[in-house]
């Protein structure tokens, strides 16, 4: 599969079929945000608002502006900015507590009753910083700054909070180990700080004060090492979703959640290539290698979100638990952002290894998801756009299917989907660019090798001129002993 005709793909796909969609069933232009509580044609099940997806909404529609130029894009953009900042942000000035997120708002950002909760976890703040960073590149010097401190901060109380041992945050949707003990640090609090820290860097370098570009690079430092090897099992040589505070194992079963672990290592390696750190981005083509494998379902196919162990490995971590207990599905079911950001890691590996067996690899690797995922995924042959958001073991088509805490009957996913046809054309981009710099550096180096004689030549001439005007003017000048014509004739015979 040649990059060129997959980025065609992916650009056509992402600007004639997704930010259509989004463009005339998701995007709420009265209230501003994004509406994912939808059906298959768009139809809107349940108006409420994620939080989550508001963020994430403004950065996909950012940067989709930055293709289109189309003002409406970054007007989308903004207005969902605006509605998280006026509707589901909590701040105590009682108590002079940290800013804090509501969960989910109503359509019109009213507070829902049993549903507007507080964001424990804290990744409401961190989607709302990332689109805001992005909007931010499209801002004036003055607004752009003052959103990058908003960046900092949120960045800033996030960690803090992820650093505080009394912590209590449980993620009973997929964290298995049990009882919750306060202060569980997850591979989520790593890699999303780490994802967004990068960002900012790539985009915000030349603007960053001295002390934010130190902020964000030991951020970006201190979640790559987390990540690398904290959260990796050197047993299983597969990364651990949840530790202790103290970055030690927890009670079994051990969670293996692999679409995280593959999304993160795509992380790492965008933050090795930022680096020029050839050792990282090799190291994240391992990682990367490791849970792709580990993750295919040999029965069905795809990938699947994780695994559990328990026992140190001698038995799984189903047996010593209840019906009840188990995690959604045993964790076997396939959602579309795992096979996306599958498709991501893949493709990266595959064109920036330097490795040739790791390139080969990665080839037969992507071909074989491509494929699969193509075969289940897409909604054509039902006659809707865009994709499952996903279903059962076989990725078995529903008319009505959810994932994540949304709480939504039926969901329309605004974030992997159109993130994963960018990382396509990007990297085509990318490595079109690089195409065309090495031949520009391979032409300088032509053209100074050619260069290289005439100026020899020429200093050369320069050299004999100098010798012959030093000789005639001896004789011109009668001095005694001059040297005679032949003279002459035979010193510049021996240049």
């Amino acid at each position: 599969m040649e990059l060129k005709s997959l980025s065609t793909s992916a650009s056509k796909e992402l600007l004639q079929e997704v930010i259509p969609f989004w463009f005339k069933h998701g995007v709420d232009n009265q209230n501003g945000g994004f509406i994912c509580g939808l059906s298959h044609t768009g139809n809107v099940v349940d108006a409420s608002k994620y939080s989550w997806y508001q963020g994430r909404g403004a950065w996909i529609f950012a940067k989709i502006y930055e293709r289109t130029k189309n003002q409406e894009h970054l007007d989308i953009a903004r207005k969902a900015l605006d509605f998280v900042k006026n509707h589901c942000i909590h701040t105590d000035t009682k108590n002079n507590q940290e800013t804090t997120f509501y969960t989910i708002v109503g359509r019109d950002g009213a507070q829902l009753k049993e549903r507007s909760t507080f964001d424990k976890v804290g990744y409401a703040s961190m989607f709302y910083a990332e689109g805001m960073q992005q909007v931010a590149i499209h801002e004036t010097i003055e607004t752009r700054t003052e959103m990058l401190v908003t960046v900092q901060q949120l960045l800033s109380n996030f960690l803090s909070n992820c650093n505080n041992k009394l912590r209590n945050a449980p993620e009973p949707a997929y964290l298995l180990s049990k009882p919750y003990q306060k202060g569980t640090r997850t591979l989520g609090h790593q890699m999303i700080p780490l994802r967004l820290a990068t960002q900012v860097l790539t985009n915000h370098a030349k603007i960053l004060t001295e002390k934010q570009s130190m902020f964000f690079e030991t951020v970006a430092k201190e979640m790559v090492h987390n990540i690398t090897v904290h959260f990796f099992d050197k047993d299983t040589r597969l990364t651990r979703e949840e530790l202790t505070y103290d970055f030690t194992p927890l009670n079994d079963p051990v969670l293996y959640y692999l679409g995280h672990a593959i999304e993160a290592y795509w992380f790492v390696m965008a933050e090795g290539c930022r680096l020029q750190n050839r050792t990282l981005v090799e190291l994240a083509c391992d990682r990367i290698q490791k849970h792709i494998e580990c993750a295919w379902d040999p029965v069905f196919g795809g990938l699947n979100r994780g695994m559990s162990l328990c026992n140190n490995g001698k038995s799984s971590g189903s047996n010593n638990m209840s019906p009840l207990e188990i995690n959604d599905k045993q964790l076997m079911d396939k959602v579309a952002w795992v096979e996306q950001e599958g498709l991501v890691a893949l493709l990266m590996v595959r064109e920036r290894s330097e490795r040739k067996e790791m390139q080969e690899w990665a080839t037969i690797w992507y071909e074989k998801l491509h494929i699969w995922v193509h075969q289940h995924f897409p909604l054509k042959k039902y006659g809707y756009d865009l994709w499952l958001v996903g279903g059962d073991r076989k990725a078995t088509f529903e008319e009505n299917y959810t994932f994540g805490n949304a709480g939504l009957k039926s969901r329309k996913e605004n974030y992997h989907h159109p993130r994963y046809l960018m990382c396509v054309v990007e990297e085509y981009e990318r490595k079109t660019k690089q195409k065309k710099d090495d031949k520009n550096d391979d032409e300088d180096d032509g053209q100074k090798k050619e260069k290289s004689p005439t100026l020899l030549i020429f200093m050369l001439f320069v050299m004999v001129l100098s010798v012959i005007y030093d000789l005639l003017f001896k004789v011109a000048a009668g001095s005694e002993g001059s040297e005679s014509v032949e003279d002459i004739s035979t010193n510049v015979g021996e240049l």
